[in-house]
């Protein structure tokens, strides 16, 4: 009966101890993946054995203790988790205290985007505290399940660190200028306590990259658009849309293979290698469908043939060199003048973005030739961790820097 009672009293002990060290540690503010208990568990089980044909009895005893404590803390820290609903999301709780604990003041900022919206929470000195990730955020795609994802990434992080320690929130919002959403976006968050503060996409990129610093910023994507700003002034070139304007872009580079397709056919020219990849890529059985193409497809589906451009490129197709190159200079071009409205003359922080500008080796090179003539000096920066990123450094730069 004693043997019994003591078992009992054993694996009590042995429980309560792999409780209290789990909580030991998350009130010191240390928090742990539990996947590390989880097959620490069995590593310190097997490793011995694989390594040792003999293990002394005692040695392996202190093996069996430590592998118990070690499930026993994967299953409590387990336990706290679904207690604290941090499952929720694709939110990364497991490094951050639960909202009863928490007292830290911060902001978040949200890129909320034709594909996704990606929300990340700050603390005031920049710090990561935890992020989460939703649907698309443009507005002229569906207004009404844009807005709706909008919120969820919001309530995601509010839930977690509270929202009346929320200073400030930072959206960049593709579409808000096309859409004139601003009013009625104000509107329907006013409900909420922080201040939310919407800006145009192109601005949160910009902030992500050149951050507070006075500079200027180049995105060249399926369209393209050059920004920048100069103490409190900002100014812009370009970025009038696929008819429009739009040099250097993706949408621009396919248009000009379409195009010399189109001149090869009025000169009764045979078809160059390009024409022929553009006719097979859209299986074209005559120009016409080619024409019918274009006329009938949206610009982002356009843009997307300057792929084949890129392709043929590396194949060392000279006119697709030629496109590729003159996509360089038209973005620099935009920048020259850009940097000149802006008064820059003794150095400039430029930041890329884009898919022509930095996933295609040929742009980026002619980008930089046509900049390195300029008598200034300049700096090129092409990555950003995440473009919500770009939400702490408005907050840095027009918030802060306007209160100091």
């Amino acid at each position: 009966m004693l043997q019994i009672i003591g078992l009992i009293v054993f694996f009590i002990v042995l429980v309560l101890s792999g409780v209290s060290f789990v909580h030991l540690l998350r009130k010191k503010g240390i928090f742990i993946n539990r996947w590390y208990f989880g097959f620490g568990a069995f590593l310190i089980i097997l490793i011995p054995s694989f390594f040792f044909q003999q293990v002394y009895s005692v040695i392996s005893i202190v093996f069996y203790l430590i592998s118990s404590i070690l499930a026993i803390m994967f299953f409590e820290t387990t336990r706290l988790k679904l207690e604290n609903n941090e499952f929720r999301g694709v939110v990364r709780s497991e490094q951050y205290p639960s909202k009863k604990d928490w007292k830290m003041n911060y902001m978040i900022g949200i890129d909320s985007g034709g594909t996704k919206t990606e929300a990340i929470a700050y603390d005031l000195n920049g710090s990561e505290l935890a992020r989460c990730q939703t649907g698309f955020g443009n507005l002229l795609i569906d207004k009404k399940r844009g807005l709706a994802n909008l919120e969820e990434a919001m309530k995601i992080l509010f839930d977690k660190l509270d929202e009346k320690y929320c200073q400030i929130v930072v959206v960049g919002l593709a579409g808000l200028d096309g859409g004139n959403f601003k009013a009625e976006l104000a509107t329907y968050f006013s409900h909420y306590q922080p201040d939310i503060v919407f800006i145009n996409d192109a601005w949160l990129s910009y902030y992500a990259l050149v951050k507070e610093k006075d500079g200027c910023l180049v995105i060249s994507g399926t369209g393209s658009i050059c920004i920048g700003q100069k103490g409190q002034e900002t100014a812009r070139v370009g970025g009038w849309g696929n008819l429009l304007g739009d040099e250097g872009s993706g949408y621009c580079i396919a248009k000009k293979m379409i195009q010399q397709l189109l001149k090869e056919e009025d000169r009764s020219e045979g078809y160059s290698s390009l024409s022929k990849k553009l006719m097979s890529a859209l299986e074209a059985k005559n120009i016409f469908d080619v024409v019918s193409y274009t006329y009938t497809h949206e610009k982002d589906q356009i843009a997307q043939l300057a792929t084949l451009v890129a392709e043929s490129a590396i194949a060392e197709d000279p006119w697709a060199i030629e496109l590729l190159e003159a996509a360089g200079r038209e973005l620099a071009n935009q920048i020259k003048l850009l940097i000149a409205k802006l008064g820059f003359t003794q150095q400039v922080t430029i930041g890329l973005s884009g898919s022509v500008l930095e996933k295609n080796p040929i742009v980026y090179q002619s980008f930089s030739e046509v900049l390195a003539q300029l008598p200034i000096e300049i700096c090129l920066i092409t990555e950003a961790k995440s473009n919500a990123s770009g939400g702490y450094y408005y907050y840095k730069n027009k918030v802060v820097g306007n209160e100091e």
